[in-house]
């Protein structure tokens, strides 16, 4: 009977320790969370990315009985949970150093060697497993670019296509075997592209050559191993012959890049670890070399009036590069076209509608017009959709 009555208090006890553990953990944690967070490294225990404030469901019988009350009590629950956070670290920890996994931003994060982090869309691209785009609709695309070459000329705007390269392509050495293991497809849409601008003699910049050129120059890294872009050292060889082509073509001299120095230090920020930083781990995988370069304008002489940019998120560092170099007296830069419009020096930030741009005002007075596309991402709906507006409204507008 004793042995009986020992037993069930054990039984008991256990319960009543994983029953009030939870509530426990959420005590301690509130305590502690921010210096817990300095200990590990983190500015924050909360996780980086994009997460959902989750409102406390309202009891009711009928959503009891048809199980919605369950759900959203759960959601709430999760999210209200104090040491969840920390919890998900430790997980996500886990499988990062013992399996190179993660499971963070929808699983998009690929661990290569030597802990090398790539996005799978860029894999995908070199790899040879997104199926390129068709050729005829390359060369149409690229017939699409040249008329809006000549016909912003007539208007005395510059135009240039700008191909900025992926970290895949241009360090395909840490790419995981299991991603290349079959022969690479010779086709991509970067491939296709490049004879027809000769052929249609397009004004470009090819950030993917001038990157790959520079790897073999630079021993310091032109993508930082917890990013996904480009660093600044990287953008730098491809800023500097932007800088000329613009010049050149607007008959403006503005100037040449340098650079003046250079610190290195283990200490990523921004886009140097925007992936490291979604991993969401216990210990931050922060320990890699990252360039700081002092960029100059060596020789600013005159400056455009304004510039504008269409592209994605590897225009960010050109775009802080050339503010720096005070090329122009004004840069609009339409992220994604249809995100938002940022301008420089003002780094100003506001909602676009494309359907209201006035393009005779905010795009025909540039003296120069950049569009930005990754060699990785000629597929992204945003090219199609700002070539479409532009040529409608330089075919339907008479010159001034």
């Amino acid at each position: 009977m004793i042995r009986h009555r020992t037993a069930q208090t054990i039984i008991l006890s256990l319960i009543l320790l994983v029953l009030g553990l939870p509530v426990c953990s959420m005590m301690i944690f509130k305590l502690f969370k921010e210096q817990s967070a300095v200990e590990l490294g983190l500015t924050s225990l909360e996780l980086a990315g994009i997460t959902f404030n989750e409102p406390k469901p309202q009891f009711s019988l009928n959503d009891w009985s048809n199980h919605s009350y369950q759900d959203k009590f759960n959601k709430w629950f999760n999210h209200f949970y104090g040491a969840r956070a920390l919890f998900v670290r430790l997980g996500n920890q886990i499988n990062y150093s013992l399996f190179s996994k993660s499971y963070m931003y929808d699983q998009s994060i690929i661990i290569g060697k030597e802990k090398q982090l790539y996005e799978v869309g860029y894999l995908r691209d070199y790899c040879g497993l997104t199926p390129p785009t068709p050729p005829f609709q390359v060369e149409h695309r690229i017939q699409e670019m040249k008329e809006i070459q000549e016909r912003l000329g007539d208007r005395g705007v510059a135009f240039t296509l700008l191909i900025t390269p992926s970290k895949a392509a241009i360090y395909p050495e840490y790419i995981p075997a299991a991603f290349c293991d079959t022969p690479r497809a010779a086709t991509r849409d970067y491939t296709q592209l490049l004879p027809l601008l000769t052929k249609y003699r397009l004004n470009y910049v090819d950030g993917h050559a001038l990157t790959s050129a520079a790897k073999q120059r630079e021993r310091l890294p032109l993508f930082c191993q917890g990013g996904t872009h480009w660093n600044y050292l990287g953008a730098f060889h491809t800023a500097q012959p932007l800088v000329e082509q613009l010049g050149a073509l607007t008959k403006t001299p503005l100037g040449e890049l340098r650079i003046q120095d250079m610190t290195v230090d283990h200490s990523p920020t921004g886009s140097d670890a925007d992936l490291a930083k979604l991993l969401n781990l216990a210990i931050p995988p922060y320990d890699y070399s990252v360039p700081h370069p002092v960029i100059m304008n060596l020789q600013t002489r005159q400056r455009l009036n304004r510039a504008t940019f269409i592209g994605g998120s590897f225009t960010w560092t050109i775009l802080d590069i050339l503010d720096r170099a005070n090329i122009s007296d004004r840069i609009d830069f339409y992220y994604y076209y249809k995100l938002t419009l940022n301008s420089y020096p003002s780094k100003s930030s506001r909602p676009v509608d494309t359907g209201h741009i006035d393009w005779d005002h905010d795009i025909f007075t540039s003296q120069a017009l950049i569009l930005e596309v990754n060699e990785a991402a000629f597929q992204m709906e945003y090219l199609p959709a700002f070539i479409s507006d532009i040529l409608q409204h330089l075919r339907s507008t008479p010159l001034p």
